[in-house]
């Protein structure tokens, strides 16, 4: 508890430090309005040292690759810039040798200017990168402590006479979730409170069904997806899960960070997805296509977890009127390391659901689509522009191809498997792709003679 006195005091004075460096940041439109693209493009940032340096290293690289042009145009000329041909006072005029010898030395320090702005350029890039990254941290920190000031958090509560609520990590219309201590056991842990609909009238079947649903998944060790260690009806109508606490970092945030991954620690990405897919598959449980977004995903040291565990459609949505599930439960998005403070759909989960109805209902092709769209991101940084998405300016046709950007450079077996599920007309299932050759692993006679 004093240690997370100390946290929350901490975060508000790095906040406060951090302003002068990264700037100051007004909103345009309300919190939780529109889609969380439109939230993030409603945010101005004004000012900031970092910001300010930023500036002057774009106008150094401007007036450095001036000089370059205009020097180059000069020598391609066959003559010196203005007042290099000989000096003033009525001197002699330079050689032939002397003006060769001028000439290979400008055209020497051309290079070296050229390799120096190249050097400024990938410095100003990484610095762009990591200031966007950071802002995003610092307006996610923001509004974590706004909404916890004024959910009237801070008394400490312990639940169930076990759980220590610590602090608030999300919050929505039906859920709330709390870094929490389990003084039990005694470990950090994720307590989440779903609220049922108030219109709902038959509360406690509605309860029971959910807590029968929590001890099979408790039962379940499914990889790749955080755990559920317990579950109990909470006051007012309430229900309560507890989950896995896991320092891992949200894979969108990563991305910003970092940029783009390599193709192997992609490749091992999504491998570990498509085994997580496999195994809910067998077990007769459904995932639903937005939770193997890079928002839904949690990464640490090429461990990928989904953020989130399977638990009644109804919790999720807070009411008895969700989708009717195809052939098996959901599992629902209930992350140990929730990254917004309000939680939102992100604005393709309308297409998912286009798609599903495509798809025949087929749960496991919209989510062998959604580790496409996950994959491409990781690669490129950016989401694809699929033909007939929402949002793509190109029309659904049979016969289009994907088209991938030209950099980075990926190879062919990972360029043909990233086409292939990112179209809805050759969108393999669960155990298609895995079987694809970019993922399949190699065949154990291979591997027992390479050992050799």
């Amino acid at each position: 508890r004093e240690q997370a006195l100390a946290e929350r005091r901490e975060a508000r004075e790095r906040l406060c430090r951090d302003a002068q460096r990264l700037g100051r940041f007004r909103r345009t439109m309300l919190v939780g309005m529109g889609s969380a693209t439109d939230r993030e493009a409603s945010v101005q940032w004004e000012g900031g040292e970092e910001a300010l340096q930023i500036e002057d290293l774009k106008k150094r690289i401007a007036t450095q690759r001036l000089f370059v042009e205009s020097s180059r145009k000069a020598l391609n000329g066959k003559r010196l810039p203005e007042g290099a041909a000989g000096s003033s006072g009525g001197a002699a005029p330079m050689s032939q040798e002397e003006l060769d010898d001028e000439i290979w030395e400008q055209r020497e320090l051309c290079f070296s200017k050229l390799e120096a702005v190249k050097r400024d350029e990938a410095e100003l890039k990484e610095r762009e990168q990591r200031l966007r990254a950071e802002r995003d941290e610092h307006l996610r920190q923001s509004r974590a402590i706004e909404v916890e000031d004024h959910a009237c958090f801070g008394h400490f509560h312990v639940l169930s006479s076990r759980y220590q609520l610590l602090r608030l990590l999300s919050r929505n219309a039906h859920s709330t979730a709390y870094r929490a201590y389990d003084l039990a056991t005694p470990q950090h842990c994720v307590v989440r409170i779903h609220t049922l609909d108030p219109k709902v009238t038959d509360v406690q079947a509605r309860l029971q069904a959910s807590a029968r649903e929590c001890d099979q998944l408790r039962e379940l060790k499914v990889p790749g997806v955080v755990g559920l260690l317990d579950h109990f009806v909470h006051e007012g109508g309430s229900f309560a899960t507890v989950w896995e606490h896991t320092d891992y970092d949200p894979l969108d945030v990563y991305l910003r960070r970092g940029g783009p991954l390599p193709e192997k620690e992609v490749r091992g990405i999504v491998l570990q997805l498509l085994s997580t897919l496999r195994y809910i598959e067998s077990k007769g449980l459904r995932l639903e296509g937005q939770d193997l977004r890079s928002s839904r995903l949690t990464l640490r040291a090429g461990e990928v977890k989904v953020s989130g565990a399977a638990l009644l459609g109804l919790l999720r949505k807070g009411t008895g009127s969700a989708r009717p599930l195809v052939g098996a439960r959901a599992l629902v998005r209930s992350s140990s390391s929730l990254h917004d403070a309000e939680t939102q759909p992100d604005s393709c989960d309308r297409g998912d659901t286009q798609d599903a109805e495509d798809d025949g209902g087929d749960w496991g092709r919209l989510a062998v689509r959604s580790v496409g769209i996950t994959m491409h991101e990781m690669l490129f940084d950016k989401t694809p522009e699929v033909p007939g998405d929402e949002g793509s300016l190109l029309a659904p046709d049979a016969g289009a191809t994907i088209q991938l950007p030209d950099s980075p450079k990926i190879s062919a077996e990972c360029r043909e498997f990233l086409c292939k599920v990112l179209d809805r007309y050759r969108r393999p299932s669960v155990q298609e792709a895995w079987a694809d050759p970019f993922v399949a692993p190699p065949p154990r006679g291979a591997v027992a003679g390479a050992r050799r």
